[in-house]
């Protein structure tokens, strides 16, 4: 394939593809004048650029109650009909800047409280039993306005967080000077009500919930969260990152996962843990089954909030394509349950827009591999968002990720330049194409809605990291060292219920002891099927869980170096001895075993891989990405070749 060149005034080839590519135009206000002339929305449409986003908020459109106001957004709307461009109005309700300064004055206002301090923040509280009218209102009053013109390519929700996704109060937004950060955010009445309720429809009875918990509740009135812990040196981190500039916290965020990482593999060496569990039976201790039945309910609470907001606005918009905007990485205590939003958009046949891509290929893949994996099981569109880019190169790396995941689109900040960007800080002159947006021009025709062929998936612990979030950040290192040798999925526990094993051979366990027992059940029963479950040292009790006993003679000598492998019925388990570094050296040689080290057939390897690029494979061609020169070369199985 050769490059793209789009001579100024003709339109570009993505323009055909029913692949969204969007541009933030408008952030709080009116739209700058100098991105309402002609050159600046011709730029967009010459690199490709599909449509422009705003963010619409309450706050914007009635500043005074009754009274509605689009002044600030017609403007936009007029030009982009001028130059057959697209509108992805982001629709946002929560949040302290999107909701009226008269509603949070009112008694209907109530804000998330937090249980570390007991402090408030200004977003909403999810459980605000005023909230539901409002948003109702909100969106019914923008499709009254704005819907029927051909000029919505998507609608985006904000639905609560910092910034609009489907997550609880964390670090950064527009507006600052109140208690907000990463935590547990339902210290409100109507909260821990909703969680009483929970409770009781959980639990038969009080006496059972007393004998599940070890509690001595007498009426149910009583129920209440479990003890949260928190420490004076995180609080202080969070506010340290406040003040550090946007574009040092990617490298932060690294550092601090590499620590989480040693912190990590000191916890969970094998000598130092039980093995006795057997992968579930800890889950119902009574401190750790409460504990769980609470992370539980603080997810489903946002899950739920999320089916509100899509059914109100699938009423007011019908047959528009339609985004849950989510973000964070799984964390449990930002509410976003990734695969439960997918599987919820899907049922009201919209998508997912997930926010949490950097400059980093291996990273940003390991951020969004949940949602991408989600997605394609449970046929829900999706789209990914820079979280934290400064690099024209990203862009190229995105749109790698973007065609090998079966992305639907790609959201970015900075492929045109919008002055000063309040969400990266970036200054770049108004409506000219930046590096990034000459990136997208050379590369965008590598932008096709494919489907991935993926032998081997990896196992996202719920129940593992409920109990311990800090495993995140190195369940997410290991996936993105892995990449560079094998292309996969993330699975969770809700997708195995849910029969994803079936498109796999391979599955890893990381890291992580505990399981639902459920869960082991199914991927017991795929073993049996023939699966091959791949377990590092740290992840040893889910094996003992599964049935393997460990024994330390292998099905073979020559697999002792590596680990114990044993026989499953059709299939088969392999627990890795402990070295943390080989991890992703030795499962790439399980999973391809082309020196037939192992007793199954392996995957088929990448013709002539090497570990400096990123490969994927489809059904007609193999992708690959090399980040050293931001480059994209696409092998057709025909014997074409191209790059970009």
């Amino acid at each position: 394939m050769n490059e793209s060149h789009i001579p100024p005034g003709e339109e570009s080839p993505l323009s055909c593809r029913n692949f969204e590519i969007i541009q933030q135009w408008q952030y709080l206000g009116d739209v700058h004048p100098a991105l309402l002339t002609d050159a600046a929305l011709e730029n967009c449409r010459r690199i490709g650029v599909t449509s422009l986003q705003s963010y619409v908020t309450w706050a914007q459109i009635e500043k005074t109650e009754g009274v509605l106001d689009f002044s600030a957004y017609d403007p936009l709307v007029e030009a982009l009909d001028k130059h057959h461009l697209k509108w992805v109005p982001f629709l946002i309700l929560g949040p302290c800047y999107a909701t009226p300064e008269w509603f949070r004055q009112s008694s209907r206002s109530l804000y998330a409280k937090c249980l570390e301090h007991g402090r408030e923040s200004k977003i909403q509280s999810i459980w605000n039993p005023h909230l539901p009218s409002c948003v109702d209102h909100f969106l019914s009053a923008f499709s009254r306005h704005y819907r029927g013109d051909d000029l919505l390519e998507s609608v985006s929700l904000g639905i609560s967080g910092n910034w609009g996704e489907a997550i609880y109060p964390a670090t950064g937004c527009f507006h600052g000077g109140f208690h907000v950060h990463p935590g547990w955010w339902c210290g409100d009445d109507y909260a821990r009500e909703s969680f009483r309720r929970y409770a009781a429809r959980k639990y038969e009875s009080l006496a059972q919930l007393n004998i599940r918990w070890a509690t001595k509740f007498r009426d149910h009135l009583e129920i209440g969260f479990p003890q949260i812990t928190h420490s004076l040196w995180k609080d202080l981190y969070y506010e340290v990152i406040k003040l550090i500039p946007y574009a040092v916290k990617p490298g932060l965020k690294k550092v601090r996962a590499g620590l989480n990482e040693i912190l990590s593999f000191c916890r969970e060496h094998p000598g130092r843990v039980n093995h006795g569990g057997g992968g579930c039976d800890d889950l119902q201790s009574p401190k750790v089954r409460r504990w769980i039945d609470f992370v539980e309910w603080y997810q489903a609470s946002m899950t739920d909030w999320a089916d509100f907001w899509l059914r109100t606005a699938r009423r007011y918009f019908p047959a528009e394509r339609m985004y849950l905007v989510t973000g964070g990485e799984g964390e449990p205590f930002l509410g976003g349950d990734l695969a439960a939003q997918a599987r919820l958009a899907a049922g009201w046949n919209a998508g997912i827009r997930i926010t949490n891509q950097s400059d980093d290929y291996g990273e940003s893949f390991a951020r969004t591999r949940l949602i991408s994996a989600a997605s394609r099981q449970y046929g829900c569109y999706f789209t990914t968002e820079e979280a934290g880019m400064s690099k024209p190169e990203g862009v190229t790396m995105r749109i790698f990720d973007a065609v090998t995941s079966g992305a639907d689109g790609l959201y970015c900040k900075s492929l045109i330049g919008i002055g000063h960007d309040v969400c990266t800080g970036r200054n770049q002159p108004h409506g000219e194409i930046t590096k990034g947006g000459e990136n997208l021009r050379q590369a965008g025709h590598h932008l096709l809605k494919l489907s991935p062929i993926l032998n081997v998936a990896v196992l996202f612990p719920n129940s593992s990291i409920s109990l311990r979030a800090g495993i995140l950040a190195s369940l997410y290192s290991r996936c993105a060292r892995l990449r560079a040798s094998v292309d996969f999925d993330l699975v969770d526990e809700n997708m195995i219920n849910d029969a994803c094993l079936d498109k796999y051979r391979f599955l890893v366990s990381f890291i992580g002891n505990l399981l639902r027992r459920n869960t082991l059940d199914k991927i017991r029963d795929w073993i049996g099927n023939g699966g091959v479950f791949i377990a590092s040292a740290q992840s040893r009790p889910i094996a003992v869980g599964l049935g393997a006993t460990l024994r330390e003679v292998p099905v073979r000598q020559s697999d002792c170096e590596h680990g114990v492998v044993e026989r499953i019925g059709a299939g088969y388990i392999l627990v890795f001895r402990w070295d943390r570094k080989d991890h992703c050296r030795s499962i790439p040689e399980a999973v391809f075993n082309v020196k037939k080290r192992y007793p199954w057939k392996g995957a088929p390897e990448i013709p002539n891989g090497k570990t400096h690029r990123y490969y994927s494979t489809f059904s007609d061609r193999i992708i690959s990405y090399d980040p050293s020169v931001s480059q994209i070369r696409v092998r057709r199985l025909d014997g074409q070749a191209g790059t970009a």
